[in-house]
């Protein structure tokens, strides 16, 4: 069985050949516009803060080890409104790929990482970012080899906690040799939360029967909070 429907393929050529470096400021893809790559990163937003709204849809195929739809340290926001999708048939997949510092990931629409290696939707190290799902977010990393990855499919990944709701409606999955629809690294101090609320759907399941299926992993100190609703 499965639990995620792939997208199909994609329905026209790339017309992006250069990754977008975004400097600043709030880059909008419209909708109905499409935004076709085969890319290492497509919009890659670096160090500059800067913000993405997608009304659109975005899609990078990526040939290297590593791909992405939107990547960068320091993304202030991201704002999906259509689909985001983010496919390396010979490594690694990221949706929305957040190395250090923002604000918020908020969905409405759907969010893909699609890997031969190992898949991450969303994957964000920024503390206390706020994720709000009311759309599609989906990891499928079905094989994974020592080539190019192991498998590992994550939904949602947040290093550095913070405050993910899920809601009514709203669908987190993870398929994959390993596969966590939910992890959560870190709790608070202060905040005695709740910090993961879900009225929605969060599920895993694993193509590998020697690993166990985790819809929500979370990690943090003995003297942090964490709470799920």
């Amino acid at each position: 069985p499965h639990i995620i429907t792939l997208p199909g393929m994609r329905d026209g050529p790339d017309n992006i050949f250069e990754s977008q470096t975004l400097t600043g400021g709030v880059r909008e893809v419209p909708t109905g516009s499409r935004a076709y790559s085969c890319l290492g990163t497509l919009f890659s937003v670096g160090y500059s803060g800067a913000s993405v709204i997608n009304r659109g849809t975005i899609w990078n195929i990526s040939s290297d080890d590593v791909g992405s739809a939107i990547g960068g340290y320091y993304v202030n926001a991201v704002d999906n409104f259509g689909r985001i999708i983010s496919d390396a048939p010979n490594g690694n997949a990221y949706g929305v790929a957040v190395h250090s510092g923002g604000s918020r990931v908020h969905n409405s629409g759907e969010i893909f990482a699609i890997a031969g290696g190992s898949a991450a939707a969303v994957d964000h190290y920024g503390p206390n970012v706020e994720i709000i799902n009311s759309g599609l977010i989906a990891a499928y990393a079905p094989t994974g080899n020592q080539t190019t990855g192991v498998g590992q499919a994550l939904g949602v990944a947040t290093f550095n906690g913070g405050y993910l709701e899920n809601r009514a409606g709203g669908v987190i999955l993870a398929e994959g040799r390993w596969a966590t629809a939910v992890l959560f690294g870190r709790g608070d101090l202060i905040n005695p939360g709740p910090h993961i609320r879900n009225a929605g759907r969060i599920e895993a399941y694993t193509t590998d029967p020697a690993h166990e299926s985790v819809a929500i992993h979370t990690g943090a100190l003995t003297e942090e909070f964490m709470r799920l609703d």
